[in-house]
């Protein structure tokens, strides 16, 4: 990834956090940075949000209506 855009994507454990304080039901990770391991970036979204929270996976299809 860039340097320059490291700066504008949210860590797994702010992810969390800001799932925390939106109240929201459930957290989708997407995006992970490259070389992260998917089970790390989970337990540092769940340190700071206890909702229901997975990964994405390549090709994932979600209909929010």
């Amino acid at each position: 990834m860039p340097a320059h855009s490291a700066q504008y994507l949210s860590s797994a454990r702010q992810a969390g956090q800001y799932a925390a304080q939106a109240g929201v039901d459930r957290l989708l990770l997407t995006h992970l940075r490259p070389g992260s391991a998917p089970q790390a970036s989970l337990d540092e979204a769940r340190r700071s949000y206890n909702g229901e929270t997975a990964i994405a996976d390549s090709g994932l299809v979600i209909d929010l209506g």
